[in-house]
């Protein structure tokens, strides 16, 4: 595989890539959809298309070259268009929530919302830091290997983490709702 600096791309690299894709399609979309987490099969069909026209625009002298190319490209694409879909989502949410009137009407169901909200910051408080981020991370939407990347763990390590903070969550809630009783 080459950049070609002329537009002129010999028919057979033309043809190799081509048969490549067609033969590779159905599978390549599916390796997108299962391993990116929110992305829609459009989105996915999308990406896929753009890779294709990527490599359309370089010189082939193998289908290996071309399946190497595809195998480091499709998560990759498939995982930035998945992160910045679910970034634009919490930026327009952040927008909404600041840009509307926040606040139930009704003055009880205000006293309620800001009784949860303390009662949320209280077991939030008794979590160590590293739960607490977690617990934000998740909170946030982020998948288990986005969290394990932005924690710099392992993903075993990152589910072992996960199961014991709904662990300490479990056991602080069930505290506080006997302690109510």
């Amino acid at each position: 595989m080459s950049d070609e600096a002329s537009s002129a791309i010999p028919p057979e690299s033309d043809a190799l890539l081509k048969a490549y894709f067609m033969a590779r399609y159905r599978p390549l979309l599916g390796v997108l959809m299962s391993s990116c987490r929110g992305l829609s099969r459009d989105d996915a069909e999308e990406v896929l298309m753009d890779i294709f026209v990527d490599a359309s625009k370089k010189v082939w002298k193998s289908e290996e070259d071309i399946a190497k190319y595809f195998g480091m490209v499709v998560k990759r694409r498939g995982w930035s268009r998945a992160r910045s879909d679910r970034q634009r989502a919490l930026r327009e949410l952040s927008y909404e929530s600041k840009n509307r009137d926040i606040g139930p009407a009704d003055p009880a169901a205000a006293v309620l919302a800001k009784e949860r909200g303390k009662e949320l910051r209280d077991i939030m408080d008794q979590l160590k830091p590293a739960d607490r981020m977690l617990a934000t991370l998740i909170a946030l939407g982020l998948t288990p290997q986005e969290r394990a990347g932005y924690l710099e763990i392992k993903a075993g390590t990152e589910r072992v983490r996960t199961t014991r903070l709904r662990e300490r969550l479990a056991k602080l809630v069930g505290e506080r709702k006997e302690g109510q009783q």
